[in-house]
């Protein structure tokens, strides 16, 4: 009887442990960006970037987009694209690298890394959700612009998941017209006559986009520029 006290209070303590370790993790999973965050600010003040600038945040999808200000010479662009961020991410560092900015119009990459790292897509939509609401309550009047979660033949495992995610996020965007949000279907247009992605727009690693990839994404991106 004693033996099995113990063990039900070892089963409790271990319980116990595992959720605490769950919620530390959770909350201290963003600060790994920390990092990257800081070099923004840092460059922010030696060059401090013109408000009204056409912000571009998101995952390395963002972040290894070199030629985007030369694909788009005819406006003000600003990258603060960041290492394999995920939507959680971008919402926990909203107010140090969008808010700031006051940007013009913002466009957001996210939900590919979420995807990857076994997050539903329940929560990645729930997550962009959060964020829009905080970018509508500081910048209520600043467009806001959903690039699609691409597909990439080293991840279409999850094909399912990425389809379900980008259907959660277009559907938010379609019942919030009023919210000035913009969803733009990249997924679609990356995927060859076999429904698969096509492998000539990535770079070797078949996960990350190269320039051929990126004009594509410029092509579908532009008119929304020139709006």
């Amino acid at each position: 009887m004693r033996y099995l006290k113990f063990k039900s209070l070892g089963f409790i303590i271990l319980f116990a442990i595992l959720i605490l370790s769950n919620l530390f993790a959770q909350e201290a999973e963003p600060n790994r960006w920390e990092q990257a965050i800081q070099k923004f600010e840092a460059a922010d003040k030696l060059n401090p970037p013109q408000q009204g600038c056409l912000l571009f945040v998101g995952s390395s999808s963002v972040r290894m987009w070199k030629s985007l200000s030369d694909d788009f010479p005819f406006t003000n662009i600003l990258n603060r694209g960041f290492g394999g961020s995920e939507m959680s991410d971008l919402l926990f560092f909203a107010h140090r690298i969008i808010i700031p900015y006051k940007p013009q119009k913002i466009f957001i990459y996210e939900g590919d890394n979420d995807i990857a790292n076994g997050k539903s897509p329940e929560t990645i939509s729930n997550d962009f959700v959060k964020l829009e609401k905080v970018i509508r309550k500081e910048l209520p009047d600043v467009p806001t612009f959903l690039i699609a979660a691409k597909p990439s033949p080293s991840r279409w495992k999850w094909e399912k998941e990425y389809k379900e995610t980008n259907k959660l996020f277009n559907n938010y965007i379609e019942g919030n017209k009023a919210l000035n949000l913009q969803f733009i279907d990249v997924f679609t247009a990356m995927l060859g006559k076999d429904g698969k992605p096509r492998p000539d727009i990535f770079l070797k690693d078949q996960l990350h986009l190269n320039e051929k990839g990126y004009k594509l994404w410029k092509n579908l991106i532009e008119p929304e520029l020139r709006r």
